[in-house]
């Protein structure tokens, strides 16, 4: 009998230490859920702050998933203001719970001394609200106090692992990261709209300014059209009244009256030469010409302009030298002669007696067509290169007194070579001479 009672009594404290076993197993199984799910939530908000997700959206979130992995009745982040007030700013409660959400608590509250303790960044955990409080425990951070993340449950007692306070400072941290982010966006997105402001402000006086200026360069310019077609006609009868003079048909003159007779004739000339390129220019600009573009063979326009000029050349003693090819390209005719006839000009100009001008055209890879006029004659400064583009442009103010130029020839041959889609330049070394030359769309027949 007494065998049979510790028989039972074996088997019965067996099942007790296997239902204990258990019962640990299943805690410890629980726990490590609960570490899982509590990696999980860390691992999500980190995400969400690597994707720059409203900060809102981040508490509103973390406040969330805590109150579900601890079962809490209030999961809340409080935000402690800068007089020692502060306000729940996002909450999840119980159903049953009253919510506190958007209510600013006064400063006694908050007690002063936990304020510093968690300045220095310590965290509490206080299983039962009801006693005395078991203190603070140190945390890692000492970023500054901008508020708290509580966890509370209201119908017991709960006891704080050590992983769940470990676990909620990294949310806290994590939180902090959001704030810094969400601060620095914030203040990046402020600078921007302040920077555009301005931007916005600088455009508009600069837009007023390209306007006054261009309202003002119309202006000018259409003076300069009135004046210098009201000044063509009587300049043109002027000339031709000095050139009958000076023929001698009206009676001669002495050789010092026919010499200021000359000099009023080259300079009528000039005035004359200067008028047409005035109004040639004006009308380039204000799109009043409409190239007449044809297929034409750029050995014919180079021979039309070295026709035009050879007389000039030979006047100077100057030697032309031209490389025909037969090249097609559109064009109008007329003004890309002009181009040429001008350039030569300056070439022959600015060219010692017996030195040579070159005429050359070629095919260049980019579906281009090269022209280019080289002589041998002064230079020009580096300096000046871009300038002499521009109206009344020179190397030397001399030069149109002595040469007999205007000043806007090149400023026209850039202004016809643009309008064919070309560019214009030059280059140039003192002492040796000078090449001007533009390009023009080549024809694919």
């Amino acid at each position: 009998m007494l065998k049979k009672k510790k028989s039972k009594f074996r088997k019965k404290k067996h099942q007790t230490t296997i239902e204990a076993q258990h019962t640990l197993q299943n805690h410890e199984q629980a726990e490590l859920f609960r570490q899982r799910q509590w990696l999980k939530l860390l691992t999500e908000i980190t995400f969400k702050i690597r994707q720059s997700l409203e900060f809102k959206e981040i508490l509103r979130a973390t406040v969330t998933e805590v109150q579900q992995l601890l079962q809490a009745d209030r999961v809340l982040i409080y935000q402690i203001f800068p007089d020692g007030t502060g306000q729940v700013i996002t909450e999840v409660v119980l159903p049953d719970s009253p919510e506190i959400l958007g209510l600013e608590f006064p400063e006694e509250l908050f007690p002063p001394e936990y304020h510093q303790l968690y300045v220095r960044g310590e965290v509490s955990a206080i299983a039962d609200v009801s006693a005395r409080p078991e203190g603070l425990n140190e945390s890692s951070s000492l970023n500054q106090l901008w508020g708290l993340l509580i966890a509370y449950h209201g119908d017991r007692p709960y006891k704080w692992l050590d992983f769940e306070m470990e676990l909620m400072q990294q949310l806290a941290d994590l939180i902090g990261i959001a704030l810094s982010q969400a601060q620095f966006r914030d203040h990046l997105e402020k600078a921007v709209k302040v920077r555009t402001v301005e931007l916005q402000e600088v455009n508009h006086h600069l837009q007023q300014e390209i306007c006054d200026r261009q309202a003002i360069e119309r202006l000018k310019d259409e003076f300069i059209a009135v004046v210098s077609h009201e000044l063509r006609t009587p300049l043109t009868s002027i000339h031709s009244a000095l050139k009958i003079l000076t023929t001698g048909k009206l009676g001669t003159l002495s050789k010092d009256g026919q010499r200021i007779l000359e000099i009023a004739d080259d300079n009528t000339e000039r005035l004359v030469r200067l008028v047409n390129n005035v109004l040639d220019l004006q009308r380039i600009e204000s799109g009043e010409v409409q190239m007449d573009k044809q297929i034409w063979n750029v050995s014919t326009l180079m021979m039309q302009a070295i026709e035009v000029m050879q007389p000039m050349a030979q006047d100077h003693g100057v030697i032309l030298v031209a490389e025909p090819v037969d090249i097609h390209i559109l064009v109008d005719s007329d003004y890309i002669v002009q181009t040429l006839t001008n350039l030569i000009s300056n070439a022959i100009k600015f060219s010692s007696v017996n030195s040579k001008v070159w005429i050359t055209v070629e095919k260049r890879l980019n579906s281009e067509v090269l022209f280019s006029v080289c002589d041998e004659g002064q230079g020009i400064p580096l300096d000046k290169l871009e300038i002499i583009f521009e109206r009344f442009q020179q190397v030397d103010s001399s030069d149109s007194r002595r040469k007999g130029g205007t000043g806007l020839g090149l400023t026209i041959c850039r202004q016809i070579i643009e309008q064919h889609e070309g560019k214009i330049w030059a280059e140039s070394t003192l002492g040796k001479g000078s090449t001007f030359s533009f390009t023009l769309p080549l024809l694919n027949l």
